[in-house]
């Protein structure tokens, strides 16, 4: 920690005078690798405390979206062991973030805390910047097929937007996904083939009966963003010889030629929401 004296000098028509008070600022060091972790648009702020931290020093976040910043209300006393949970607050996936973190000293009083300088984040665009997946998946065997069943992972954001009072960002995580894809291994002689799936219930048919199969199911997106593919999940095709694929809807895959990239750094947030309101 950083102190500097600072004495003030008042000047009188006979003699300087040496004030008895004077002010002291000092400087404590400044929170490094502070970033935003994402998953399936839940995001948190961590960091690490700047070296020669003392003890019992705080941490306060603020955020903008323009050329203000506003205090983070619920991240304003934070302890270097905890986080700053942002998901509530980062409500718009389309729109880019600026965070910044400062450390202080609550002992001292109020209007003279012993302060940091400001670490900044690298600016955050949820839907550019999250982590999606895995999927949760299902896998049973229905004769020489196999039966999925898919759904989206658990989101603290999904339940938020349901019980938003907005209503003009009320979107499914499914709306973020451009398709989902199950990839298949046959195990006795590893041989593998990939098919288009949907949420949901989903039959794979003509398959080898009384066989063994690995499914895996993978999460594409319209924006090249990070994506985790579910467990694999192995059963056996049942020995019975009969093909019992029921009828089922087609699958239309909605993908944005445009925004297919497998490098998702190339993929600006402005991007996507224009290509969103084309749609």
């Amino acid at each position: 920690m950083v102190c500097i004296g600072v004495v003030l000098l008042r000047w009188t028509p006979v003699i300087w005078i040496t004030l008895l008070t004077h002010s002291v600022v000092c400087l404590l060091p400044a929170p490094v690798d502070v970033s935003v972790t994402s998953l399936n648009l839940e995001h948190t702020l961590t960091w690490t405390p700047g070296r020669h931290t003392p003890p019992h020093t705080r941490y306060r976040v603020q955020y903008s979206s323009n050329s203000s910043w506003s205090s983070v209300w619920a991240c304003q006393e934070l302890l270097s062991s905890e986080s700053c949970d942002l998901t509530a607050l980062l409500g718009d996936p389309l729109e880019t973030y600026r965070l910044r973190l400062q450390a202080f000293n609550p002992a001292h009083n109020p209007h003279h805390q012993d302060q940091s300088t400001w670490s900044q984040a690298k600016p955050f665009c949820p839907v550019t910047d999250t982590v999606f997946g895995p999927p949760l998946l299902e896998v049973s065997g229905c004769g020489a097929c196999l039966r999925l069943h898919i759904r989206p992972p658990a989101s603290r954001w999904q339940h938020l937007q349901e019980n938003s009072s907005s209503s003009s960002s009320h979107r499914p995580l499914l709306f973020y996904y451009s398709k989902l894809q199950a990839q298949l291994t046959r195990t006795r002689d590893n041989s593998q083939f990939s098919v288009a799936v949907q949420s949901g219930e989903n039959v794979i048919g003509y398959l080898e009966p009384g066989a063994e199969y690995c499914v895996t199911v993978v999460t594409v997106t319209h924006f090249g963003s990070h994506a985790l593919p579910s467990q694999a999940h192995c059963t056996h095709t049942s020995p019975t010889p009969i093909n019992t694929v029921p009828e089922s809807k087609p699958f239309v895959s909605h993908s944005v030629s445009i925004l297919s990239t497998s490098d998702h750094r190339l993929v600006k947030c402005e991007d996507v929401s224009l290509i969103f309101a084309m749609n």
